[in-house]
């Protein structure tokens, strides 16, 4: 496999056909190499146009280099996929490794593929069965995003930090505000948005709202941040329900452990 570098930036078209064309991206770091590893096998079994297409995985190489990331993922059995590094040299003291994982997705994940869209997958996600998941009328209006839905952004502030920021964006500023009003205090604003432990983003868009980050994503968000850009863009956000497809996300040790074994038996 190569090491990642930045492909054409020519708009990509999508394709008539039945299917859609994707690229698989996974992010991992030392923390997350193993649940990728666990969770993988399941991905290849039930959902076999993963294999299909090209596969990405964003390696963390600021703590493992190269040579020690090939050995990490000699395992990986995918006929067509390759590594790409993530170094991000930031001065902000504040900053998490979720954040920095996170903002992989944002402004390295668009360059690494050359295909129409791209997918998404955490490394919690376990497909259970081989019930089809991908359906082309998603496609049919050119979304930016189709994502697993969510109902909820936590901590509101975030909002109301990505309406302030967007005023300084030209290319957002130029759209109206979401007009989203939180309440002081109130730590959850529900509405409609997404989750992107499962997501597709057209390739072209994600590239041009990464030049809106300069230092650091205005909230550490990626799914945050995505959705934003797009609602106040006027592109079209499709929320499916993949659980409903064969797909599940486990975030404790033990209950994926087990959903795995089943998935596998």
């Amino acid at each position: 496999c190569a090491i990642g570098t930045r492909l054409d930036t020519r708009r990509t078209e999508i394709p008539e056909m039945e299917s859609i064309d994707f690229t698989t991206v996974v992010a991992i770091d030392v923390k997350y190499a193993d649940q990728f590893k666990a969770t993988y096998p399941t991905w290849a079994k039930h959902k076999r146009e993963i294999l299909e297409h090209p596969l990405v995985v964003i390696v963390d190489t600021s703590v493992r280099g190269d040579e020690r990331w090939h050995d990490t993922l000699v395992w990986l059995d995918h006929p067509n996929w390759r590594m790409a590094r993530w170094k991000w040299d930031h001065k902000f003291p504040d900053v998490t490794q979720r954040e920095r994982m996170l903002m992989s997705f944002v402004t390295l994940a668009p360059w690494m593929v050359a295909t129409p869209y791209w997918l998404k997958i955490d490394t919690d996600a376990i497909a259970s069965n081989n019930a089809p998941w991908i359906l082309p009328e998603w496609f049919e209006e050119q979304p930016a995003i189709v994502s697993s839905g969510w109902g909820y952004t936590k901590p509101a502030s975030f909002l109301d930090r990505l309406e302030a920021w967007a005023e300084t964006e030209p290319d957002l500023a130029k759209h109206p505000s979401l007009g989203i009003i939180t309440t002081p205090g109130v730590e959850c604003y529900s509405h409609k948005r997404i989750g992107s432990w499962l997501a597709f983003f057209d390739t072209q868009w994600t590239r041009d709202v990464s030049s809106f980050v300069n230092a650091r994503l205005p909230v550490p968000s990626e799914d945050t941040y995505h959705w934003y850009c797009a609602t106040r863009m006027g592109r079209t956000v499709q929320r499916v329900n993949f659980k409903a497809l064969g797909w599940q996300n486990w975030h404790t040790r033990g209950t994926r452990e087990t959903k795995i074994a089943e998935a596998m038996a």
